[in-house]
């Protein structure tokens, strides 16, 4: 039987979440963005990560990661347009001179 520390250190899954959250924190760490801007990307990442999961568990079809990968876009793109609706609101109003 293997230790576990062992088996956690073999863990491919593993290393691949421990890097991206890696690579998301100095992001945020060492440029300008926020935890608001970087949470699409996050979203992205993470929804690929557990599609590898689920993946090597259940040995799913060839073209599910190109369904997965659209869908966490749409999602990333939905958060961004609900995130936003209160900074373009001006947009809908129509100018004082018209009304």
């Amino acid at each position: 039987m293997v230790p576990r520390i062992a088996s956690l250190h073999k863990n491919k899954v593993l290393h691949i979440i421990a890097g991206t959250i890696g690579v998301l924190a100095a992001f945020v760490l060492f440029t300008d963005a926020t935890l608001h801007t970087i949470a699409p990307v996050a979203v992205i990442f993470f929804t690929l990560i557990l599609h590898d999961v689920i993946d090597e568990s259940y040995d799913l079809p060839k073209g599910s990661k190109w369904i997965v990968y659209g869908g966490s876009i749409f999602a990333a793109g939905a958060y961004l347009v609900v995130t936003n609706l209160d900074t373009h609101a001006s947009l809908a109003k129509p100018h004082p001179s018209v009304v």
